[in-house]
């Protein structure tokens, strides 16, 4: 026969070994055959730790949740503070700030391709995707790089600025 308080301190370690993702499902079986109790008692023991662990599941997603949200808000909140600066640095004809902890540099996009006439554009600027057709930007940023040439139907962009911080 085995003592209560055994039994007690098996369950315990069962949870702890099922809780933990760095144990294998055939060593939470093994652990679980170990536990010498009546079948409905380990049933019900097996069911109390999987609502245990529902409810820490529970938990974990709505923290996700939040941190998520909370994550999106500082990127948005970066992104302003970023398109804020540069345009007060352009304002002001300032193209490098450094100092002792950051580098803020206001610098010249690479040319990026903006299209005007969907129709107007050769089909060796295509790129067929299964289920859908749409022009290869890339090719003609290539294509304007190379050649100086701009395809007929779209135009490039060089007066772009962007800001780097580092």
């Amino acid at each position: 026969m085995v003592a209560l308080y055994e039994l007690t301190n098996q369950y315990k370690e069962l949870l702890l070994l099922a809780a933990t993702t760095d144990c294998t499902e055939e060593e939470v079986a093994a652990k679980l055959h170990s536990i010498l109790d009546n079948f409905n008692v380990k049933a019900e023991s097996i069911g109390n730790i999987i609502l245990d662990m529902g409810s820490d599941v529970e938990a974990i997603k709505q923290e996700e949740s939040r941190l998520n949200a909370r994550r999106k808000a500082l990127e948005t909140r970066k992104e302003w503070l970023k398109k804020y600066l540069l345009q007060e640095m352009v304002a002001l004809h300032e193209h490098k700030i450094k100092s002792a902890c950051v580098t803020i540099a206001v610098r010249v996009s690479p040319p990026s391709v903006e299209i005007v006439s969907l129709a107007d554009i050769p089909t060796d600027y295509w790129r067929i995707i299964p289920e859908t057709k749409e022009v290869d930007k890339r090719k003609i940023t290539q294509h304007f790089k190379d050649t100086g040439e701009i395809i007929s139907g779209c135009s490039v962009v060089t007066d772009k600025n962007y800001l780097e911080v580092r």
